[in-house]
């Protein structure tokens, strides 16, 4: 398989596993790889190494690359939430909405942070100011629930 013909495959094999939510070591299983060289014997398989790593980079980079193209320039409104996923993980995620349209800023496991303002004032303050050096979009508002130590960050915020 040629260089760029391999290299479309693995992207796309990578795009496969985050959407299906396969875990990477799927594809150093013995019957997944029998499964790949009996039906599809052209293509040769990454390892989960370079998929997780090389290659999804890859990935992420031409995401991101599209996504400054939309927002660059224009305004937009920034929200953070908290909460706990079904193993009981403390997350907190923020994203931005720009022209009707939301981007997944970024999400946090703070299982290991305290649950404060402080803590959620730094996120947020990161965010903006990838939203604004990064991104070049104005910040215009930011939103979060009314819990006690988000409407601290507000004030704080502010």
């Amino acid at each position: 398989m040629a260089d760029a013909r391999q290299a479309e495959f693995a992207a796309d094999l990578c795009r496969l596993m985050v959407v299906c939510n396969f875990a990477w070591w799927a594809v150093e299983n013995p019957f997944w790889r029998f499964f790949w060289q009996k039906w599809v014997p052209q293509c040769l398989m990454p390892g989960r190494q370079q998929l997780s790593g090389r290659v999804l980079d890859e990935e992420s980079e031409k995401v991101l690359e599209v996504m400054k193209k939309k927002v660059q320039g224009r305004l937009g409104t920034g929200q953070s939430d908290g909460w706990k996923n079904i193993t009981k993980t403390s997350l907190v995620a923020s994203m931005m909405n720009v022209e009707y349209s939301p981007y997944l800023l970024n999400t946090y496991d703070m299982s290991a942070l305290p649950k404060t303002a402080d803590e959620l004032l730094k996120i947020v303050i990161s965010k903006i100011k990838y939203a604004t050096e990064v991104l070049n979009v104005t910040v215009v508002a930011w939103c979060t629930d009314a819990g006690g130590d988000a409407a601290k960050m507000r004030r704080l915020l502010v």
